[in-house]
């Protein structure tokens, strides 16, 4: 996998993210990839909150079996740093 990841912050409280993964390249998968990208909101020195988006898609044939997904939708959460 090869990744790529940027990171802003707007203020010291509000930041955003990008991140994207491609991978396989006919080793593992003939090709995978995931793409995320949130808004970021840190309540304190130790708690953030996390919105946003992400994909994945997989497409993975070996010795007849076949694995084609693609998966998208919003992602929500609470990270604790310590």
């Amino acid at each position: 996998m090869v990744g790529l990841r940027a990171f802003y912050r707007f203020n010291p409280e509000l930041s955003t993210q990008a991140q994207i993964h491609v991978g396989g390249f006919n080793v593992g998968s003939r090709l995978s990839y995931q793409a995320t990208l949130t808004l970021n909101y840190d309540l304190s020195e130790n708690f953030s909150l996390t919105a946003g988006y992400k994909m994945l898609d997989v497409n993975y044939r070996r010795s007849g079996q076949i694995f084609d997904a693609h998966l998208s939708g919003p992602v929500l959460g609470l990270s604790w740093r310590y």
